[in-house]
C-alpha cells in the first residue's frame, strides 16, 4: 500500500496479503498514517534478500533475451519519474505498438501494477489498433504458484482497462527458463470477488465498522515484515496458538467456551469437556499446558508408555506432500485457493540444474541455523518467563514439567556431529536434529543454560529457581512420581552432558562449573538414593536411552555410572543417614 498526493493505492502484492492474512493488510493500512508502525517493520534477512536478487538475475536475463532476439524493447523505469509519468509513458509505448513493454506501470482508480513485460499480440485488435497486449512475468520458482496467477490476472486487468479488449493468455517464466500459459478468463471472477472483499475490509477498517482479526500464525508469518511485532502480542496477551499443534478450529471451540489464553487452558481440571473438541483430543493434543496430558506426552516421547505410539516416530524428512493444483487452465479460482500448481515437466538446463543445487543447499544450511535459533531464543525465552514469574509467585509442577519438556526438545534436537551445517546436497539432513555436540548452539550448552538457571546457586547474585519451586508430597506416598520423572529427566540430562562424545569419539571436558552444577542439582532434588536409584527413575532413564542416547554419543553404562556417583556424593554431602 501507498499513499500517493493523498490518494490509497493498493496493488498486486496487497491483494496477495489480503489473502495470506487479513491482519497484515490492516497493519499495512496503519502504517500509511502512522510513522511509529512503520518503524516496526522488519527488514527482509539475508537469505531472503538473496531470493530477491536472484530473482531480479532472472528478470534481467529474460530482458537480455528480448534483445537478443531482435525485439524492440522499451524500459519504462529507465525514464524515472512519478507513478503518473510511467502510466503515461506505458500508454503511449502501447499505443506506438512496442513489441515488449519492460516494467510496465498501470493505473485504474485506486489499483496500481507494475508488470514485468507486456507483450504485443499481433492480429488481435483492440482500442490501440490491430494489436493489443499480454503480460509476462518472470518468477524464480520451478513451477507455477497460486498467488503469480493472481498477480498475473490483476495485471492482466488493467492491461484490459488500457486496450479496452481483455488479453486471452497471461505468461509466466520460470526459474528453470520455461514458460507456463493460463487463460485470463479463468481467472477473472476470483480476482474481481477478492478485490471487492478487500476494499470492503478496508473500508470497515477506516470507518471502525471492522475490527482487524488476531495476529494468528500462518504460512505468511516466515515471510512477513510484522511477523517480529505479531509474535511479541501473543506472548504477551499469553495467546492459545503457542499450544504446539493445536487449530485455529480448537482455538475458537476453546474461545467460544471462556478459555482464552495458555493459563485458562493450564487451569482446566483433568476432567474438562469443551463442546465439539474430543476429550482425548483436549488431553493429548493441547498437551503442552496441563499437567498430566503434559507428564503423558513425555513419557510417550521417550517411550515409558509404548500405547501412544510416539515412541517409533520416524526421525527422517517425510515425502513432501503433492500441492500441485491440477490443469492450471481447469478452475482458476479453486487454483488460488489451493496453493501450488504443478511443476512443468520440461527439464532445466545444466547450468540452470547447478543453480538450483545450490538453492537447495542454501536452504538446507538455512533450515538448520533457523532451527537452531528457534531453540536458543526459546531456551532463553523460557528462562526470562520464569524468572519474572518467580519474583511474584511460588513456581509449581506445572513449570517443573515444562523445564521437563525442554530438555527432552533440546536433547531429541542433539547430534554428537560438531557442525550440523550441510557442505553438499548428498549431506543428509534430519529434520530434528538441528544441535551440533559443539560450538554456541550446542545441545550440551542449551541443556547447561536450562540446568544452571534452574538449580546453580548463585549466591548474592539471585537465588537458583529452584528456590522458587512450590511442591506439595504426600507424607505417606513421599515426592509424587510425576516429579520424580522431572528429577529423573534433568538427571540423565546433566549425566549425558558429562559423558558424550562427538562424532570422531572424543570426550569432552568437564569444567569446573559443570561440576558444580552437578552437585547443586542433585543436591536440590533433596532424594534418598532408594528414590533416585529407584525404579520411576530407571524407567525414564531407560527411556532417555533408546531415544536418544546413540544419537547424542552417549554410553549408557558410563551414563549409569555417574549418575550412580553424583547420587553417592550428594547423599554423602548431605548427612543424612540411612535408615
Amino acid at each position: 500500500m501507498q499513499r500517493v498526493e493523498g490518494e490509497r493505492l493498493y496493488s498486486a502484492t496487497d491483494l496477495v496479503a489480503f489473502l495470506e492474512c487479513e491482519h497484515l493488510s490492516a497493519l499495512d493500512l496503519r502504517a500509511l498514517d502512522d510513522e511509529a508502525l512503520r518503524a516496526e517493520r522488519s527488514q527482509a534477512d539475508e537469505s531472503q534478500q538473496l531470493i530477491a536478487d536472484k530473482g531480479d538475475a532472472h528478470e534481467k536475463r529474460h530482458l537480455a533475451d528480448q534483445h537478443t532476439q531482435g525485439r524492440q524493447v522499451v524500459d519504462i523505469a529507465a525514464g524515472g519519474g512519478s507513478i503518473s509519468d510511467r502510466v503515461q509513458a506505458t500508454l503511449a509505448a502501447m499505443r506506438a505498438g512496442v513489441e515488449v513493454i519492460y516494467q510496465a506501470t498501470l493505473r485504474d482508480g485506486c489499483w496500481v501494477g507494475h508488470a514485468d513485460f507486456l507483450r504485443r499480440v499481433d492480429g488481435v485488435a483492440s482500442s490501440l489498433g490491430a494489436w493489443s497486449y499480454e503480460v509476462a512475468d518472470t518468477k524464480l520458482a520451478r513451477s507455477p504458484k497460486a498467488k503469480f496467477l493472481l498477480q498475473l490476472a490483476f495485471y492482466s486487468d488493467l492491461v484490459a482497462k488500457a486496450q479496452g479488449v481483455a488479453p486471452r493468455q497471461m505468461h509466466v517464466v520460470l526459474g528453470d527458463g520455461t514458460e507456463r500459459n493460463f487463460r485470463v478468463a479463468d481467472y477473472a471472477h476470483y480476482l474481481e470477488s477478492l478485490r471487492t472483499r478487500f476494499l470492503a475490509a478496508i473500508e470497515g477498517l477506516l470507518g471502525a465498522t471492522r475490527q482487524a482479526p488476531y495476529p494468528v500464525p500462518c504460512e505468511h508469518c516466515d515471510l512477513c515484515h510484522w511477523s517480529k511485532r505479531c509474535e511479541r502480542r501473543r506472548l504477551a496477551d499469553d495467546h492459545l496458538s503457542q499450544v504446539a499443534g493445536i487449530t485455529r478450529i480448537q482455538t475458537s471451540r476453546l474461545q467460544e467456551a471462556g478459555v482464552s489464553t495458555m493459563a485458562a487452558l493450564a487451569a482446566l481440571p483433568a476432567d474438562a469437556r469443551v463442546a465439539r473438541i474430543q476429550p482425548e483430543t483436549l488431553v493429548s493434543h493441547l498437551a503442552s499446558t496441563h499437567h498430566e496430558s503434559v507428564r503423558s506426552f513425555l513419557n510417550a516421547l521417550i517411550g515409558k508408555r509404548a500405547a501412544l505410539d510416539l515412541a517409533e516416530a520416524p526421525e527422517d524428512d517425510a515425502k513432501a506432500p503433492d500441492l500441485g493444483m491440477g490443469d492450471e487452465t481447469s478452475d482458476g479460482a479453486a487454483a488460488v485457493e489451493a496453493g501450488d500448481v504443478q511443476a512443468s515437466s520440461t527439464s532445466a538446463s545444466k547450468a540452470d540444474a547447478t543453480d538450483e543445487s545450490k538453492r537447495l543447499l542454501q536452504q538446507r544450511q538455512r533450515y538448520v541455523q533457523d532451527t537452531q535459533r528457534s531453540i536458543v531464543d526459546g531456551v532463553e525465552a523460557f528462562l526470562k518467563t520464569l524468572r519474572e514469574r518467580a519474583q511474584t509467585q511460588p513456581l509449581g509442577v506445572v513449570d517443573l514439567l515444562r523445564l521437563r519438556a525442554l530438555l527432552v526438545v533440546v536433547l531429541g534436537a542433539g547430534s554428537k556431529k560438531a557442525d550440523l551445517r550441510p557442505k553438499d546436497l548428498n549431506a543428509e539432513v534430519r529434520r530434528r536434529q538441528v544441535l551440533p555436540s559443539r560450538g554456541d548452539a550446542s545441545w550440551r550448552g542449551r541443556i547447561g543454560r536450562l540446568l544452571f538457571e534452574f538449580f546453580r546457586d548463585h549466591a548474592a547474585a539471585r537465588p537458583p529457581l529452584i528456590k522458587s519451586l512450590h511442591l506439595e508430597a504426600d507424607d505417606n506416598q513421599g515426592l509424587p512420581e510425576d516429579v520424580l520423572e522431572c528429577w529423573a529427566t534433568c538427571f540423565w540430562a546433566m549425566c549425558a552432558m558429562r559423558v558424550a562424545t562427538d562424532d570422531a569419539g572424543a570426550a569432552f571436558e568437564v569444567t569446573s562449573r559443570e561440576a558444580m552444577l552437578a552437585d547443586d542439582l542433585y543436591r536440590f532434588s533433596r532424594l534418598l538414593p532408594q528414590q533416585s536409584l529407584g525404579a520411576v527413575v530407571q524407567d525414564v532413564f531407560a527411556g532417555m536411552k533408546r531415544r536418544y542416547a546413540e544419537r547424542l554419543g552417549v554410553s549408557a553404562e558410563r551414563l549409569e555410572l555417574e549418575h550412580r556417583a553424583l547420587v553417592d556424593i550428594a547423599f554423602v554431602r548431605s548427612g543424612v543417614k540411612q535408615a
